[in-house]
């Protein structure tokens, strides 16, 4: 069996010596083939257009907003109307790769979220938008940090405060009444 492939192989080796033209091709079509893929086909995305509302009314929807806008990847774009149609129209046209709306509360409320909208027509924008998010918004982070520890600490010194008072009429409640 090995007998044969080996006969086999010797003969193509053969073939390929005789036909240079052949040969040719079987050297120049893949070097090609890597140079036209590698460089003329890239699918690298540099700036993605961006629109971003914010609804929120926040200082946290406003840095994210902010954080969005001045992201260097990203390209800002004025909506004509600045609202969940107007991003989807923008899209739409082929204006804007990803839509970000802040809904109202956002910051506020425990359940708000983001909405961000992607054209799934532009794959690789689209892609490259996504992987892009978080580093958009390392800025905002430390605002969001700051908001939730001020509130945090408003939080515990009302729940001391309450606490206090709590034990302050307990304690004069145990002096008022005789044993």
């Amino acid at each position: 069996m090995l007998q044969r492939i080996l006969a086999l192989a010797q003969k193509e080796f053969i073939q390929i010596r005789r036909d240079r033209r052949n040969l040719a091709m079987m050297l120049v079509l893949p070097i090609l083939w890597l140079i036209l893929f590698g460089y003329a086909f890239t699918f690298d995305v540099g700036e993605v257009p961006v629109a971003v509302v914010d609804r929120s009314g926040t200082t946290i929807g406003a840095a994210v907003a902010d954080a969005l806008r001045s992201y260097n990847r990203f390209v800002p774009a004025d909506l004509p109307e600045p609202s969940d149609a107007g991003i989807r129209e923008a899209i739409f046209r082929g204006e804007v790769v990803m839509g970000v709306l802040i809904p109202p509360g956002y910051g506020d409320e425990a359940h708000a979220e983001l909405h961000i909208l992607l054209d799934g027509a532009n794959l690789f924008a689209a892609q490259t938008a996504a992987r892009l998010i978080p580093a958009a918004l390392e800025p905002a982070q430390e605002v969001v940090r700051a908001e939730l520890q001020a509130r945090t600490r408003a939080h515990v010194a009302e729940l001391i405060a309450e606490a206090a008072e709590a034990r302050k009429a307990e304690v004069l409640e145990g002096a008022a009444s005789p044993p």
